[in-house]
């Protein structure tokens, strides 16, 4: 950390004071000595893992799928479309892509209003926790919880799930 940046972080605190000169000696003498490629040894770089950037929301509104292909993408358009609503009005969230991701603190850091899982997969543990029922809505502190089936499921439409989906939107964003 910088001085200035340090500075301020810390205004008018006191938090370990030292001699600037006394400190740049020390680093000085801690430093390695220069050694010739010739001399060293080949050394494997440890570079970090590729990090994923951490998710964050616009809206209120959050809609959680685990994977999400181009046919899944446009099928979800034509829904939210038929609700007066686009994907730029509501958050979108790969679970595939923010694995580690836990939904409490998204809720309490954006102050969600309604979450909305298709598939069982895509909540993961925190699904298990709230027991929630397929196609029915339901309200926790404020929250409105909506679980549906996949949107692949939904798009193939064997057990009339396009009509579930759709009576549950509706009350969902009503």
């Amino acid at each position: 950390m910088n001085k200035a940046l340090a500075q301020y972080l810390f205004f008018n605190e006191t938090l370990y004071q030292f001699d600037d000169t006394k400190a740049e000696q020390f680093v000085e003498e801690k430093t390695e000595p220069v050694v010739s490629p010739a001399q060293s040894k080949p050394v494997k770089e440890s570079l970090p893992p590729e990090s994923k950037p951490e998710f964050t929301m616009a809206t209120k509104q959050l809609v959680v799928v685990h994977t999400f292909s181009d046919t899944e993408k446009e099928f979800l358009g034509k829904v939210l479309g038929a609700l007066n609503l686009s994907l730029s009005k509501v958050d979108l969230f790969i679970r595939e892509q923010h694995p580690e991701t836990a939904f409490k603190d998204l809720i309490y850091q954006y102050a969600v209003q309604g979450i909305l899982f298709f598939g069982t997969e895509s909540g993961g543990h925190f699904l298990e926790r709230l027991k929630l029922q397929k196609y029915q809505i339901q309200t926790l502190k404020g929250v409105k919880f909506l679980l549906t089936d996949n949107l692949k499921q939904i798009g193939e439409n064997k057990a009339n799930e396009k009509r579930l989906l759709w009576e549950a939107l509706q009350a969902f964003y009503s």
